[in-house]
């Protein structure tokens, strides 16, 4: 058993916020920050498909190399890497 979603070689994290009864998170372990949610385990996998999908596709329009995922093990508790995050313009701003 996993406690991530795999796609295209990316992982991404689950979390489930009470406050507004959705599930969130990231692609994991690449500097650009791709994130995704829904209202359930089959909408939060759809969504994680479709961020990896429009993240490839964005870089391959912009002629950018896709982060791909470290194999190193992971240093903190989290599951990331300790390297700051980039924000992915494909996302747009999340101030």
């Amino acid at each position: 058993m996993s406690d991530t979603l795999q796609y295209h070689g990316y992982d991404g994290s689950v979390l489930f916020s009470a406050e507004d009864r959705m599930l969130h998170r990231r692609i994991l372990d690449i500097r650009d920050m791709v994130s995704y949610g829904g209202t359930g385990i089959e909408d939060l996998e759809a969504n994680f498909h479709a961020a990896v999908d429009e993240y490839l596709a964005f870089c391959k329009e912009t002629v950018k190399t896709p982060d791909m995922p470290s194999k190193a093990p992971s240093t903190s508790a989290s599951g990331a890497r300790p390297s700051p995050p980039r924000r992915s313009p494909c996302r747009g701003p999340q101030d």
